[in-house]
């Protein structure tokens, strides 16, 4: 089990997928990244990630079908 230390924080944790998703991720970062990282946080990131992607799409729906009618 990894050390609270050796932990990223959430916010690091963000940080690091999103940059890594746009493509702006150092490969130094994403080393530290792979190093620090724990399941529960790979977990916590793609529950949120998913969540966030079906409010971003759903939201787009009904705007574009409120324009619509």
């Amino acid at each position: 089990m990894k050390s609270n230390k050796n932990r990223l924080t959430i916010l690091q944790l963000l940080q690091s997928v999103l940059a890594a998703l746009i493509g702006i991720q150092s490969e130094e970062k994403l080393k530290e990244a792979f190093e620090k990282i724990t399941l529960g946080q790979i977990v916590f990131c793609a529950i949120f990630l998913v969540v966030s992607f079906i409010a971003t799409v759903l939201t787009i729906v009904n705007i574009v079908l409120a324009v619509s009618t």
